[in-house]
């Protein structure tokens, strides 16, 4: 219920009804569809280690400039890189003794 009491603009929508009836039309692709096909696209591209003129995916060329980030030294990029190879670290660990206790830590804290 809103601070003033009135309902009336709590009610579910009638069966069929939009709640957004201006939003996209039917079968526009949203922005990952649309991604997804990009990234396959191949195109003449500048291999950032070797520097040789090679024809690769968008996917092939965004990974490899991201390894050139990470081997310059790029704290994000090998982050990313090691969060994708082996999972990322969790927020949270619980760590318990034997005594009973439980202790819970953040990283980062």
């Amino acid at each position: 219920m809103n601070p003033n009491g009135n309902i009336e603009n709590l009610k579910p929508f009638k069966k069929g009804e939009s709640g957004n009836p201006k939003g996209y039309p039917k079968g526009v692709p949203n922005r990952a569809t649309l991604l997804k096909k990009l990234i396959k696209d191949s195109g003449k591209f500048k291999h950032p280690i070797t520097k040789a003129e090679t024809i690769e995916t968008c996917e092939v060329q965004i990974n490899l400039v991201l390894i050139q980030k990470a081997l310059s030294g790029n704290l994000q990029a090998i982050k990313e890189i090691f969060d994708t190879l082996y999972g990322k670290v969790p927020d949270r660990q619980k760590i318990e003794y034997p005594s009973g206790v439980t202790i819970n830590l953040k990283h980062g804290k």
